[in-house]
């Protein structure tokens, strides 16, 4: 079963962050055929498995078990696309975290769910959908997107 893919900016994001905690992730991007001109096509996607052993490989290769706090901290609203320029230009943090589940779809899709936001007794619930069970190929992409959130 396909799992879905994301957008190759993550990709971008995950090479900023390690290069921003002192590695250098050229040979691990190169392994997975990952060069700077597929890395600028603003249309260019990897599946998330892919994207799940990718990031596994820089935490073990550079003991960074935090990647995924790494790649939070170094978030901006380019860097999450269309719905993180959306999220930017909203009038208040409701319309921002409705922003970024509503076209969560324009840099990834999830075959077995997404994420959500919803209203209950006036307070906004923010859900990020996630394959689960957690284990070390995935719990960087969870603390990678709820800290960047």
């Amino acid at each position: 079963m396909r799992l879905g893919d994301i957008s190759v900016a993550y990709v971008e994001l995950m090479a900023r962050a390690v290069s921003h905690s002192g590695m250098q992730p050229g040979e691990i991007l190169s392994q997975y055929q990952l060069d700077p001109v597929r890395l600028a096509s603003p249309d260019a996607r990897i599946s998330i498995p892919r994207f799940m052993r990718l990031g596994h490989s820089f935490i073990e290769a550079f003991d960074l078990p935090w990647l995924g706090l790494e790649m939070g901290r170094h978030s901006s609203a380019p860097a999450l696309g269309l719905p993180g320029l959306l999220a930017q230009s909203a009038t208040d943090i409701r319309v921002a975290a409705k922003a970024l589940t509503d076209y969560e779809l324009l840099a990834s899709f999830n075959s077995r769910g997404r994420s959500s936001f919803s209203l209950e007794q006036g307070q906004g619930i923010s859900c990020f959908y996630s394959i689960s069970p957690y284990n070390s190929y995935n719990l960087f992409v969870v603390d990678s997107v709820l800290s960047g959130w």
